[in-house]
């Protein structure tokens, strides 16, 4: 192809995926897109991995996810995984105490202590009942002392932090749960020991505690904040039936109930080593990495059977607008919602697009809502393809004395405009840079490409990254305009109405 200069002011996609990727020119030519160069390996055990080697400075970011989330729990266990994950940092058979054996008879004997006290709190009131109950929890409570005794709080992450690493953290996604962090590379094998160890003989110590932290953490995120118990309601609306109605941090009365039992059959139907997938993006050698993984994880057991895991229900067929009108102690607003298909349909690409036709100072929503009518403060949308289902929001920020409803009313036309009217090349081209750059700009920190890796492979295909950019660009006008009628229907929309008022109040 002839070299033309592009009159463009943008930079051409492909050449900026060079850039980034591999520190190429810039070249004029844009296509073929280049490659995420990913090695992939699987153990005997089915345990997989993904390597992205940028040799330069001697560090790796390694990180490893099993396939479950928020979105595998059912009612009344929700908030188990987002548990869990804080659990797994308490240690192991070798980490984390100073006795395993007498921990170990400690631990069966709390459990028992609190097995009778549930079973108590079942029975009728009454003098016997509640001496019994006090005694129980004095036993517990000594128990807990003696116990705390022998336990080496923070000792995984010391050990970490002596060695030099940074940035050791989980985090749970309603389709994943992650476990990362950056190290030196020549202390690699510390990494592939630390976290098999954990995986082949995790001590879920003081249960009690960290459940305690969790509900903690619910409600300082959610119960506290203005919004967080408004969206949490809204959230139920939208998911109706499905298990991405709840929150990660799980449901209060679920966190209260859960118990070690609970737990360990959690991870034991969960964290098998072929619902696992380990990412390392750094400077290392590939050959050593694999030597290390047979030999640490590699340990970890072949499941008997394929995965026994109850397939999640199937959210409740909307046919009919839905509306949730609350008020509360912020700024009125209104959030409009619409399911969409799940991480790797090829209707998401047209719906990124869309979401960014709207978007930025530029977009159309603050163009038309905020800067042309004065009507919002704020107007953005979002596309969020997961597993089991994607999403399709919009929030408007009321403005002076507009209603939340006229901004929804606002939204529509705005929307019919993309159904029916022209979207220009010129507009299709920004956008369509726009995403791609600004998502490959972020797959240039490690730690970044480390968890969109974990995150994509774990909804659906890690080799998704490698084909959105593609597949991205290929949208034309007409797919944009197909998936706005398509799923951005009034009747398939739930809208959350958030009123200024002094009590909060749901209808």
């Amino acid at each position: 192809m002839p070299y033309r200069r592009r009159p463009s002011r943008f930079i051409s996609v492909a050449g900026l995926l060079c850039l980034v990727l591999f520190g190429l020119p810039i070249l004029a030519t844009p296509s073929p897109l280049p490659r995420l160069p990913v090695e992939e390996f699987e153990l005997p055990n089915g345990m997989r991995f993904l390597l992205v080697r940028r040799p330069g400075a001697p560090m790796v970011v390694a990180g490893w996810a099993v396939r479950t989330g928020s979105g595998d729990e059912q009612p009344g266990r929700t908030g188990i995984s987002h548990l869990l994950e804080h659990l797994m940092f308490h240690g192991s058979e070798r980490i984390g105490t100073r006795n395993a054996e007498r921990e170990g008879v400690l631990i069966a004997r709390q459990d028992e202590v609190r097995d009778r006290l549930d079973a108590l709190l079942t029975r009728p009131d009454s003098p016997e009942r509640d001496s019994e109950i006090t005694g129980l929890e004095r036993r517990l409570e000594e128990l807990r002392q003696e116990h705390g005794k022998l336990i080496l709080r923070g000792e995984l992450q010391r050990i970490y932090q002596t060695a030099g690493a940074v940035g050791t953290n989980a985090l749970t996604d309603r389709d994943f749960t992650a476990y990362y962090g950056q190290l030196p590379a020549h202390k690699l094998e510390l990494w592939f020991w630390l976290e098999s160890d954990r995986l082949l003989a995790p001590v879920f110590r003081e249960l009690d505690r960290e459940g305690q932290v969790v509900e903690e953490e619910r409600r300082q995120r959610l119960e506290s904040t203005p919004l967080g118990p408004l969206t949490e309601k809204l959230t139920e609306v939208v998911w109706e039936g499905h298990s991405y109605a709840w929150p990660t941090l799980g449901r209060t009365q679920d966190l209260a109930a859960l118990r070690r039992a609970d737990v360990e059959a959690w991870f034991a139907a969960h964290y098998r080593p072929d619902r696992i997938t380990a990412v390392l993006v750094g400077d290392f050698d590939p050959e050593e990495v694999k030597a290390l993984a047979r030999a640490y994880f590699g340990r970890l057991p072949r499941p008997a059977s394929s995965p026994a895991v109850e397939p999640a229900k199937p959210a409740t067929v909307q046919v009919a607008e839905r509306r949730s009108a609350q008020t509360c102690d912020c700024a009125p607003q209104a959030r409009v919602f619409y399911r969409t298909p799940p991480f790797g349909h090829p209707d998401t690409y047209a719906l990124d697009v869309l979401a960014g036709l709207l978007n930025g100072r530029t977009g159309r929503l603050h163009r038309s809502l905020v800067v042309d009518r004065q009507a919002a403060f704020a107007a953005f949308a979002l596309h969020h393809p997961q597993r089991q289902g994607g999403l399709f929001g919009v929030t408007l920020e009321a403005k002076g004395e507009v209603k939340p409803a006229d901004l929804v009313a606002a939204w529509e036309g705005e929307l019919e405009k993309i159904r029916t009217g022209p979207i220009s090349d010129r507009e299709l081209e920004k956008v369509k840079n726009q995403i791609t750059t600004d998502a490959w700009r972020r797959l240039a920190d490690p730690v970044e490409l480390a968890l969109r890796l974990l995150s994509y492979d774990a909804q659906g295909g890690w080799e998704q990254i490698n084909r959105w950019p593609e597949a991205t660009l290929a949208v034309t006008a007409e797919d944009v305009r197909r998936v706005a009628a398509t799923y951005l229907q009034p009747k398939l929309r739930t809208v959350g109405i958030f009123e200024r008022g002094g009590e909060r109040r749901a209808r």
